[in-house]
């Protein structure tokens, strides 16, 4: 049971960081100025943490690490 709440968890996260850089590429496509490397680095550190908070609850919750 908790393993699949790991599961859960972990297929959020992924969906969150997805989420992330779609509104990222909106953005881009909308506004040409958004493509700045500051931005960019911020949105993908963002979408990185987010997807490894799902994998560390996965990860966590099976009981592997």
């Amino acid at each position: 049971m908790v393993e699949r709440l790991g599961n859960v968890l972990y297929a959020l996260g992924c969906i969150a960081a997805g989420a992330v850089i779609a509104l990222w590429l909106l953005l881009v496509w909308q506004a040409p100025d958004m493509r700045q490397t500051v931005f960019f680095i911020f949105i993908a550190v963002m979408a990185i943490a987010l997807w490894l908070v799902g994998k560390a609850c996965r990860d966590v919750l099976a009981g592997r690490f």
